[in-house]
This record gives structure tokens, sequence and C-alpha cells, in this order.
């Protein structure tokens, strides 16, 4: 569509975003942990949908990023390496966006086992649908689209969380590379 989509949120406007994504009713934890680990990371949304529990180091408060969910032959949905030029990385995670992640882990785990999936096996994705599958990057996208709509939020892409994250980094200080 020929409409202009602005490039990311302010902080501002994030944090409009995320007290919008509060108050919607029906929509499950783990679209905050999404959306909050779009914009806290700076990962694709292919990489954040392929992430494990075994990625995360709580330790550490770290993310490895080593693969990414992409549709392959027939459109069917696979997992691959990430691409290249970012490639394989260890992101560092602020401890709120650890601490939803956490709380996030344990709903999952009370949800899923009601649907009867026990998910704290370290290889269970952290993101999937209710028959703990992937989750399509298509939903994301609509999600977001939905909330913006509906409450006249600055349109952006999933991508545009991407954005987002570099124009946070920039604004506490960080260097632009």
């Amino acid at each position: 569509s020929g409409e202009k989509l602005e490039k990311f949120f302010t902080k501002e406007e994030l944090q409009e975003f995320f007290g919008c994504l509060a108050k919607e009713d029906g929509w499950s934890y783990k679209w905050t942990a999404i959306f909050r680990v779009l914009a806290f990371s700076g990962m694709r949304v292919g990489e954040v949908l392929a992430l494990a529990w075994k990625d995360i180091d709580f330790q550490e408060q770290t993310v490895t990023v080593n693969k990414t969910l992409t549709r392959g032959q027939k459109n069917a949905l696979i997992i691959q390496e990430p691409k290249t030029k970012s490639g394989v990385r260890t992101i560092a995670f602020d401890e709120i966006t650890l601490s939803m992640l956490q709380t996030w882990r344990r709903t999952q785990a009370k949800d899923y086992l009601k649907l009867g999936f026990n998910t704290m096996n370290p290889d269970q994705y952290i993101f999937t649908n209710a028959s703990n599958e992937f989750l399509q990057p298509s939903n994301v996208l609509t999600r977001l689209r939905r909330l913006i709509e509906k409450n006249g939020l600055k349109k952006i892409t999933v991508h545009g969380f991407r954005h987002t994250h570099c124009s946070l980094l920039f604004e506490s200080g960080a260097s632009l590379k």
C-alpha cells in the first residue's frame, strides 16, 4: 500500500504502545513479551520466533541468536541460519526484558500444560501458537496493525522495532555503530 510508514517509535511512543498493549483483553502475556523482545533487542522477527529457552542465559543476561524462522518450500515454516551480515551473535538483555521472559516461561508452562504440552524442555521454543508450533511472522504483523489501528498509534512495521531499538540506544548515548 502507498501509505508512508514511519521507521520507528520514539521512547514516548514506545511507552504508549506498551500501555495500549497492557489494556488489551484476551491477548496473552506472550504478545507483550514478543514486542518487548523486538523493541529491546534489535532482533529480526524471524530470529525472535526461532528462539528456544536454551538460547537465553538468565545468569549472564544474554541471548544467543543462532537461527531464524523463515519460509521454505511449499511455504512451510523452517529454521535456518540467521542472515549472514548480523549472523550468529550474543545480545545483552536488560533486566525488565529478562524478568518478563521469566514470567512468560512460568505462564507458558502453566497454560500449555492445560493444552497437553510440557514446555519445560530446554529445546522448547519460547513463542509458539496454541498447538505449540511455530508462530507465523504474519501473525505478529496482524497483531501489531490491529493494536496500532485500534489506538491511533503511529504506523510502524514489525521491522520498525529494529529501528526503534537503534534509536533508543542512540538516544541513551550509545555509538552509532
